[in-house]
């Protein structure tokens, strides 16, 4: 995670931040959702990016150096890496009618999470399966109930490295503490 606002220009590239033609984000939108309101996608920096490969690279060549099993397959061939979705609400008009431009609202989450990443006061990032998933564990009523301040809903996708769900070995601690490390690193945004 990146928790200073004064990284955010490593975050973003300096040309092409925003752009409306990327077909990751596109086709789940295209087939789960009724009404898409406006969007917008952003790509990380270089540096960012990687970053995310290399601790893709870490766990496809942790999950090779063991013994292969029937689980290790998907780790060893992309890191397990998936497309997840989180929701939130923004007060903005980030991304309709073309806006690229982020925020300072203390209320508008979305915005605050592409400038400085996900909250570091947070234990743990929920991410959803399916845009679906996300869109409905958001109820329907936040915009009603909070209409005064322009709240509207919004779901980020995220490219996640899963790796594995649990660590066996004999250097169990020291492999789970380089884990958390690891995760803690790379758990951001890409």
């Amino acid at each position: 995670m990146i928790y200073s606002p004064a990284l955010y220009a490593e975050r973003f590239s300096p040309k092409n931040n925003f752009s409306n033609n990327t077909n990751l984000s596109n086709r789940p939108f295209q087939s789960s959702w009724m009404a898409i309101q406006g969007k917008i996608s952003f790509k990380s920096s270089f540096k960012i990016l990687s970053m995310f490969e290399e601790h893709r690279e870490y766990v496809k060549l942790k999950a090779a150096r063991n013994e292969v099993r029937k689980r290790d397959e998907r780790c060893i061939a992309d890191g397990n890496e998936l497309l997840r979705f989180h929701y939130s609400t923004f007060v903005c008009d980030l991304g309709i009618n073309g806006n690229s431009s982020l925020c300072t609202q203390q209320y508008c989450s979305i915005c605050g999470i592409i400038r400085s990443g996900f909250s570091a006061k947070m234990n743990g990032i929920l991410t959803l399966s399916s845009i679906w998933r996300a869109h409905v564990a958001l109820p329907d009523e936040i915009e009603e109930e909070f209409a005064f301040m322009n709240v509207k809903r919004a779901i980020l996708v995220c490219r996640v490295v899963a790796g594995h769900i649990g660590i066996i070995g004999c250097d169990e601690d020291v492999e789970k503490a380089t884990m958390k490390k690891r995760a803690k690193d790379f758990n951001r945004l890409g």
